[in-house]
């Protein structure tokens, strides 16, 4: 898939969600499997994204994402992204569609000026 053709996948799909502040591709490869998903051709692309979220997101606010339970290791990278950001782990949140079990992961409210966090490289 070439970035371009990705670009107007998202662009479809992002649409409902309101706008895109900024996705810059930082790396991608293929997989034949996903967590929770049957065996085939994925392709798997790494977005240096939470970053530029949180940069532009309501400190004054805490912040949330679903990921996988820590008992599920193909979620591990996520998990340590997530950590590395300030999330801890808030709520068992069950499983999700794949019968997978996920969590909330909070990042508490910050000061008005977050802190200077480097943008994640495609090393893991």
């Amino acid at each position: 898939m070439s970035e371009q053709t990705w670009v107007t996948s998202l662009e479809g799909a992002r649409k409902p969600l309101g706008k895109l502040v900024r996705r810059k591709m930082v790396r991608m490869k293929e997989s034949k499997s996903l967590p929770g998903a049957p065996d085939g051709r994925y392709v798997v692309i790494g977005a240096a994204l939470l970053s530029e979220s949180l940069k532009h997101s309501d400190h004054t606010r805490p912040m949330t994402v679903t990921t996988f339970d820590k008992i599920v290791e193909a979620g591990t990278p996520a998990r340590r992204l997530y950590e590395s950001f300030g999330f801890r782990d808030s709520l068992e949140a069950g499983s999700n569609p794949a019968g997978i079990p996920i969590v909330v992961m909070t990042r508490e409210k910050q000061n008005a000026n977050p802190p200077h966090h480097p943008t994640p490289h495609s090393g893991r």
